[in-house]
């Protein structure tokens, strides 16, 4: 089904020409346009935070004039600008992909377990969710099953890579050729790589030439700047990034997100490969411990990546409760769609606590055995 039949009227009849959206190319010597105040912020917070953020401050930016350069230089000729939208993290901005290309009779296709965000704001504009059945206990992503679920009736594909929960990554080109069946169908392939920061950026998908094509990526993961609250989208179809556009607030990312986001991109060619060598040695010491355990098993997962599908072979054991008794916190199973409660979404722990989530999870283990 070609996606932009199922966007909602409204949207394809409205044009939004708001003052703070307007383009002045004459030169501006005083600027009484948007509403910010002429007073400036308290003195104790231009104390703090004016050596930082200067002018940032206390003005309306619009993120793609201080982030939009950055983003680029860092995909290295991948990303345009005129690709790019930003807001405070790839949630938001699946909540306003939901309300711009979703309506009534459209069908979205996607997995059992994934990211459970995006299915419900899909249904709740008006969407039918139709997830293909991952199957415990590797819950490994086969791209056929999903080609085989890929027909006419689909508007819009929804797919998390790395995955969430498992921590597994899709080959590329397996992702290419469902992308290309999409487009074939008139499908919008929408892809989640909010966890995409903790492998290699030659394995993105912004490395397909595909124009249906829809990216989101956040540093709120591996990046480790989840109070900051940025992200962005890459639209390489133009009318979907013009209808997302004319939904999502102007200003979306703050003066912090403007002064930290590209220092991060530029320590990129150092960081990141060391944060990924640090969390794959972390996870693999992890994993060790929970499949030396009878009873439990790790679903399919990519060894850089710090989430995994923990899984316990008694269906009734609600493990989350079990952990959480032990004082380890996780993502209950019942918070995604396909799996119960005998199954987590663990994140790796940090380097120090290692040893105690050791000591917790051998207690943890000895309760069940009893």
């Amino acid at each position: 089904m070609d996606w932009k039949e199922r966007i909602p009227q409204g949207m394809k009849d409205v044009k939004t020409e708001l003052y703070f959206n307007s383009i002045e190319n004459r030169p501006v010597a005083i600027d009484c346009g948007l509403g910010s105040s002429p007073i400036g912020a308290p003195n104790s917070v231009r104390e703090a935070f004016e050596p930082i953020f200067g002018e940032d401050l206390s003005r309306y930016v619009p993120p793609a004039n201080r982030l939009a350069d950055p983003v680029c230089r860092f995909w290295n000729g991948l990303v345009s600008e005129d690709e790019l939208v930003f807001a405070n993290g790839t949630d938001t901005i699946l909540v306003v992909l939901a309300k711009a290309l979703a309506a009534s009779g459209g069908k979205v296709l996607g997995m059992a377990p994934q990211f459970t965000d995006a299915p419900v704001h899909f249904q709740l504009s008006g969407c039918d969710f139709s997830p293909v059945a991952l199957k415990a206990p590797d819950f490994r992503i086969e791209v056929k099953d999903l080609l085989d679920n890929l027909d006419e009736s689909v508007s819009l594909v929804y797919i998390d890579r790395p995955h969430n929960p498992t921590g597994q990554l899709m080959d590329l080109k397996d992702l290419d050729r469902l992308i290309a069946k999409a487009d074939e169908l008139g499908a919008l392939v929408i892809v989640d790589e909010a966890y995409g920061d903790f492998v290699p950026e030659e394995t993105s998908c912004l490395n397909l030439n595909r124009s249906n094509l829809v990216c989101l990526r956040t540093f709120s993961k591996g990046w480790g700047m989840a109070g900051v609250r940025g992200g962005y989208g890459v639209f390489r179809e133009p009318y979907a990034r013009e209808l997302y556009l004319r939904v999502s607030p102007p200003f979306t990312v703050d003066a912090l997100g403007f002064s930290s986001i590209p220092m991060a991109l530029a320590e990129a060619e150092f960081f990141l490969p060391s944060m990924r060598e640090r969390v794959a040695r972390l996870k693999g010491q992890v994993m060790d411990i929970i499949r030396s355990t009878p009873g439990f098993s790790v679903a399919h997962t990519c060894n850089s990546v710090a989430i995994m599908l923990v899984t316990c072979s008694d269906p009734s054991v609600n493990l989350y409760d079990r952990l959480m008794d032990n004082g380890i916190k996780t993502a209950p199973g019942s918070g995604f769609l396909g799996i119960g409660d005998n199954s987590v979404r663990l994140r790796v722990p940090p380097e120090t606590q290692i040893e105690d989530f050791r000591a917790r999870w051998d207690k943890m283990a000895q309760g069940l055995r009893g």
